[in-house]
């Protein structure tokens, strides 16, 4: 599993806090350190500027089951 700084996307954490630009480090496939300006750890770099960066998927909530895959 490879090692993976995700930098620069918009966090949104799941707690209910604000949205915040965050970068957010990956190792063995659990979030290890979330920060801003975090040095790189010989690990693969991804620019997330511009995107969300969540612990899961945004739901887009419908009460029409269909509607999400369509969208």
């Amino acid at each position: 599993m490879t090692n993976l700084l995700i930098r620069g996307g918009t966090l949104v954490d799941g707690t209910g806090a604000p949205a915040r630009e965050a970068d957010v480090r990956i190792e063995a496939g659990f979030i290890t350190e979330v920060g801003t300006n975090l040095k790189a750890i010989a690990e693969r770099e991804l620019d997330a500027s511009g995107a969300y960066v969540t612990p899961g998927m945004i739901e887009q909530h419908t009460h029409y089951d269909g509607q999400f895959w369509w969208d």
